[in-house]
């Protein structure tokens, strides 16, 4: 890692605020695409292809346009971008295919 060395990694091993904040965005991000998905009525593969696109407009596009002006390599953004994209796809499907069962028999989708 570029300018930190063992004991500058090990003075800050403790701060929990990067996966409290990682939590939240990964809770926030997977409810937002819920809602999403709920309101274009999407299911199974589509849901994964809404997935796709949302996370590579919104956030993989910013991502490398922010690496690209602070002089990272290209393929950067698509280590630290790459996998939302993957997630929120993987995560679109799984939400698209979600369905529970209703009292006759019948399945709904269960999107909030």
């Amino acid at each position: 890692m570029v300018g930190l060395d063992d004991a500058s990694m090990q003075e800050d091993s403790g701060d929990l605020g990067p996966w409290i904040m990682n939590a939240v965005a990964i809770i926030a991000s997977v409810y937002f695409l819920a809602w999403l998905l709920a309101r274009l009525g999407a299911t199974g593969i589509h849901a994964a292809g809404i997935g796709f696109l949302t996370a590579f407009t919104i956030h993989h596009l910013h991502t490398m346009n922010s690496n690209m002006f602070a002089g990272e390599p290209y393929g950067l953004a698509w280590i630290t971008g790459g996998y939302v994209v993957a997630s929120l796809t993987i995560a679109g499907f799984i939400l698209g295919s979600w369905v529970k069962k209703s009292g006759q028999g019948s399945r709904t989708a269960s999107l909030p």
